[in-house]
């Protein structure tokens, strides 16, 4: 599919980029869903001259955040990623390896082994933006405040996204521990709340199988990649306007915050 031409630094959303990104992770649909919707949040905070990012650790079990490298890569941004697993390092560096044979990124971050996430990372850079997705949930909850702490401590602005505890169906097919949103938010007390919500509520139940890689060939295989990715979009903005039940349906809780006002 190769990189596609840059457009709008703040409203386009690259899904086709995001689809295939998900599938070179391993993963399938629903995280290339999720992609698309945590991208779309994230958007605004660019508006705030955001030029260095680091992913404060690697997701616990789904995929390698790929999305936060397309994104700074699309913005032009320099990133940097750290975990504590050197399992999780080691995919990682595969992966990006794999993005850029491919023309989806143009430049391969830093991926850093790190001792603990809780340790400050300034050894590492001085940074515009912190961003982790499936992390916290794997942090003691007496540590998770740290966390936080340390990541508004090297950057300006930190996006957090948690599994979400208030849908019980999906942190049964994850397995992953959940967080409220209310406790999340509690964890950035002081700080300066940009947004905070719910995220990636698709159109497919939990759990479903990712696509193999030798599915489909040809001409088929683009035709239905982009019915498929047409379909995610327009689902997408249906999600924007949902309201009543998007607690209860969602897939992921977020906050993004900045310092503390002066």
């Amino acid at each position: 599919m190769g990189a596609l031409q840059r457009k709008s630094k703040y409203e386009h959303v690259p899904i086709e980029e995001l689809y295939e990104a998900a599938f070179v992770e391993g993963e399938g649909i629903g995280t290339a869903y999720e992609y698309l919707v945590k991208w779309r949040v994230l958007l605004q905070l660019f508006k705030h001259q955001i030029r260095n990012i680091i992913v404060l650790g690697l997701p616990e079990k789904y995929g390698a955040s790929m999305d936060f490298v397309l994104l700074a890569d699309y913005q032009g941004c320099g990133v940097t990623i750290v975990d504590d697993r050197c399992k999780s390092v080691l995919k990682c560096r595969d992966v990006l390896r794999e993005m850029n044979e491919r023309g989806l990124i143009h430049k391969i971050p830093k991926v850093i082994e790190v001792d603990d996430l809780l340790n400050r990372q300034e050894r590492n850079g001085v940074f515009d933006l912190a961003v982790s997705c499936e992390v916290l949930q794997r942090v003691a909850p007496l540590k998770r405040r740290d966390y936080i702490m340390n990541s508004l401590s090297i950057a300006r602005y930190a996006a957090v996204f948690v599994p979400n505890k208030a849908n019980g169906s999906h942190a049964k097919v994850s397995k992953l521990e959940a967080i409220e949103l209310d406790d999340l938010h509690n964890l950035f007390k002081g700080y300066r709340i940009v947004d905070e919500g719910y995220v990636d509520m698709p159109p497919f139940p939990p759990g479903l199988k990712r696509r193999s890689k030798n599915t489909g060939r040809g001409s088929y295989r683009h035709l239905q990649d982009k019915v498929i990715v047409r379909l995610l979009d327009g689902w997408s903005k249906v999600e924007r306007f949902s309201t009543g039940f998007k607690a209860r349906k969602s897939h992921i809780a977020f906050v993004m915050a900045g310092e503390p006002p002066n």
